[in-house]
Order: structure tokens, then C-alpha cells, then sequence
């Protein structure tokens, strides 16, 4: 995953509280991840989930033909903020660290991913097996209207 690049790289990590206001709907996929707690996510974290969901997705869809509309998985989100840490040996003063890791910023009620499945159950089977791997809540969020 890639950002967009920056003027200053070392960023504040500021508290989440509020609700989402513009990402909290589906817009391309039947079913989506919805965060129901805010935090910060890293970039590993959101990779692996990827690939669960493209696993899940590829065997469990049958009524896709192709294996372009079968596997198809949008992501909705990008890593903007890098997490900075010292050494544990090292004095006071001298800036604020080396750049260690990327991490996205999530609010509650935003929607993480999306993805098309056959049915609701399948796609409840999926939401419980990523919740396991990401230090938020999520639930499972659909679209009808697709």
C-alpha cells in the first residue's frame, strides 16, 4: 500500500473520538467492513485481511463466471500517518525518532472494506474471521440497493 507523498513525514497522533461523516455507506461491493470502535490500524494488519478476504472470496462465490468479478475486493482506505520510535537506550533531546512504521487513522462507523458474496451468511462467516485479527471492532455492513 502506498501513500501519497508528504511535505513533513512525522506526524501527531491525535485522539479519535468523533464518528465518520463521509465514508459510512457501500459503494462498490454487496457487503462491507464497517469499524464500529475507532483506533489506529497498521499496514500489515490491513494486508493480511486483504488476503483472507481474497481467499474467502475466491472459494465461496459461485455465481460469478470470471475470475475478475469473483475476486473482487475493494479497499477504502490509505496509510497516511508513519509511527516514529527511539532507541530504549537513549537520552532525553534529539528529535523525535526514525520512522518505524505506516498506520491508518479509523473512526467509528467507517467502512474499511468492501467485497460481493453469494449470501449473508458466508459474508457473516468472513466479518468473524477478520475481526479476530484487528484491534478494533467491526461488524458487517450491506447494501441491498446493489
Amino acid at each position: 500500500m502506498q501513500s501519497y507523498k508528504q511535505k513533513f513525514v512525522k506526524n501527531h497522533l491525535l485522539s479519535l473520538k468523533k464518528k465518520t461523516k463521509n465514508c459510512y455507506t457501500n459503494n462498490y461491493g454487496k457487503f462491507g467492513l464497517k469499524a464500529l470502535s475507532s483506533g489506529y490500524i497498521t499496514v500489515s494488519q490491513i494486508e493480511t485481511v486483504k488476503k483472507l478476504c481474497l481467499k474467502f472470496v475466491k472459494y465461496h462465490n459461485t455465481t460469478f463466471n470470471t475470475v475478475n468479478q469473483c475476486a473482487t475486493i475493494w479497499s477504502r482506505e490509505n496509510p497516511l500517518i508513519f509511527t516514529t520510535s527511539k532507541g530504549s537506550e537513549t537520552r532525553i533531546g534529539g528529535g523525535k525518532g526514525s520512522l518505524k512504521t505506516k498506520i491508518i487513522r479509523v473512526s467509528s462507523g467507517q467502512i474499511l472494506l468492501e467485497f460481493n458474496l453469494d449470501s449473508i451468511i458466508t459474508a457473516k462467516k468472513l466479518v468473524n474471521l477478520i475481526s479476530v485479527r484487528l484491534p478494533i471492532k467491526v461488524c458487517l455492513a450491506y447494501n441491498f440497493n446493489f
